[in-house]
């Protein structure tokens, strides 16, 4: 027999992550509002049954003088029960007032080959045993098996994860708005018609070309992206060879071609090889109004759209005028 030391230890990690620390703030509001809806309509039920208890006694009782105690408190019961259904005297801080949103359970473990975790987003688990929870939503970096979920029909938020630190670390990746893939269909969308012929009209500049996403942009910062996830970003994209970077973000700066970021980017173009370009920004045309890094760094391909008076006229004013009167 093998000793306890020739085992292989299989390590299990329990965590948890609330479901609006990870949605867009737009779709957090959707989505309590949804919740909240439902909830109304729940409790209106319910009110409406204590209601219907609280007629049925009055009917029974409201007219005897001879109440017993126990009668009484049945009546009371029924009155506290309309109380919180119907949210009557209830401050404005009470936590029933409050939607905290889903609790999901992660399960992370190691398989022999790659860790993996599964995220019970559906209440599964709800008994606590964790073997009803299906192996195949096992998932792993999504570079390795391009796997991905989603987190409810009601939210539609597909998420992806990714593993660091031996295990330690576990990333949910999700979109914190639709930009980037607007872009990302600009540059490589492909586009076959139900014939699987090619619609070129509909195709992006480079169909077909192989993206990887690297997420900068924070959702609890409503996208605005950070100085440690760019510099991740970096390194990924070192680490996963890619040939050219886009980056469709831009502010001001006061400093063109200074910074830690401006140093990393250099390191990227001249010794990785990679080419980088930006947006120049949605300012302009004149001087000073091209954002950073797109337009202040002599490393990064600055590109801007150019509207002409004619391209105005026929893409975003009405040719004829609307007839107003009745």
């Amino acid at each position: 027999e093998d000793s306890e030391d020739d085992k292989i230890k299989m390590p299990v990690r329990i965590a948890f992550k609330r479901a609006y620390e990870l949605f867009p703030n737009k779709l957090t509001t959707r989505v309590k509002k949804h919740y909240a809806k439902e909830f109304d309509k729940e409790q209106h039920r319910h009110a409406v049954i204590v209601h219907r208890e609280l007629a049925a006694w009055n009917a029974e009782y409201g007219g005897s003088k001879n109440i017993t105690k126990e009668q009484l408190r049945e009546k009371d019961d029924l009155t506290a029960k309309l109380d919180v259904l119907e949210m009557k005297n209830l401050p404005a801080t009470d936590p029933l007032k409050e939607d905290p949103g889903a609790l999901y359970q992660i399960i992370l473990f190691y398989d022999g080959e790659n860790y993996r975790v599964i995220i019970d987003t559906d209440g599964t688990d709800s008994t606590g045993d964790l073997s009803q929870l299906p192996a195949d939503k096992a998932m792993t970096d999504y570079y390795k098996e391009y796997q991905y979920g989603t987190f409810s029909n009601v939210d539609m938020l597909n998420y992806a994860v990714n593993i660091y630190q031996e295990g330690k670390v576990v990333s949910i990746v999700c979109d914190a708005g639709a930009h980037g893939s607007h872009v990302a269909g600009i540059a490589a969308r492909y586009h076959p018609d139900a014939e699987g012929e090619e619609e070129t009209e509909a195709n992006g500049v480079a169909p077909g070309a192989k993206l990887i996403s690297l997420k900068i942009g924070d959702s609890r910062l409503g996208s605005m992206e950070t100085g440690t996830a760019m510099t991740r970003a970096m390194i990924e994209a070192v680490k996963h060879k890619c040939d050219v970077i886009n980056l469709s973000y831009g502010e001001g700066c006061v400093r063109p071609n200074s910074g830690r970021f401006v140093a990393l980017a250099e390191q990227l173009v001249y010794k990785h090889g990679i080419v980088f370009v930006s947006s120049a920004g949605n300012n302009g045309p004149a001087l000073t109004t091209v954002g950073a890094p797109g337009g202040n760094s002599e490393c990064i391909i600055g590109v801007a759209a150019y509207v002409s008076p004619k391209m105005m006229e026929a893409q975003y004013s009405m040719r004829s005028k609307i007839d107003t009167e009745e």
